[in-house]
């Protein structure tokens, strides 16, 4: 009998221990997955049907989303209800922009794009939610916005990859905003649901 406790509390530490990388993989292949579907189905869609692509794409993440209820802690003000409106807007405008950038563009730079958005949710955090600011994050920013200012000289297609591309990192930025703010203002609202 003691033997087998032993023998379990080790089989546990090890799946405590292997799940984060579990996770992390799985979530490296889905991404990887999603890029490569997006790039692909962006070529056989156009403009009209990229806004029937995002709204449905919106709509099938809040059906999933109907499964989480029973699991989670579902209370919700009107805050939060206003910030999960923006979000859905900011989503389904950031699906039809990265759809649009995908026609043009390669799928790593549209990808790169999309992670310099983080730039909006932190000048946003440092100027209106007093966020703490030090040296090393204004350093790590500054040569963010430096590199994605080369990125944009570099990629050549005229104003309206320029203009589509900025248009992406505001939408994108302001999804990671309302994502920020959603446990500030709805603090007993489900952060797994939000998402």
């Amino acid at each position: 009998l003691e033997l087998d406790i032993e023998g379990r509390e080790n089989d546990i530490r090890f799946g405590v221990m292997f799940m984060p990388y579990l996770l992390l993989l799985s979530a490296l292949f889905c991404n990887v997955f999603l890029a490569i579907t997006d790039k692909q189905s962006s070529g056989y869609i156009n403009s009209r049907q990229i806004v029937f692509f995002s709204f449905h794409k919106t709509i099938l993440c809040a059906f999933f989303a109907l499964f989480l209820l029973p699991f989670e802690n579902f209370q919700i003000n009107i805050a939060g209800i206003l910030i999960s409106v923006f979000a859905g807007i900011f989503h389904c405008a950031s699906v039809i922009f990265i759809m649009r950038c995908l026609k043009s563009c390669d799928a790593v730079f549209v990808n790169i794009i999309m992670s310099a958005g983080i730039i909006v949710p932190s000048l946003l955090g440092w100027v209106i939610l007093d966020d703490t600011v030090n040296l090393f994050k204004i350093f790590c920013l500054v040569f963010l916005i430096f590199s994605l200012a080369c990125i944009l000289n570099l990629k050549k297609g005229g104003r309206l990859k320029a203009g589509l591309l900025s248009l992406l990192f505001v939408c994108y930025g302001m999804l990671m905003v309302m994502q920020k703010l959603f446990p500030i203002y709805s603090p007993d609202g489900s952060k797994a649901l939000f998402s």
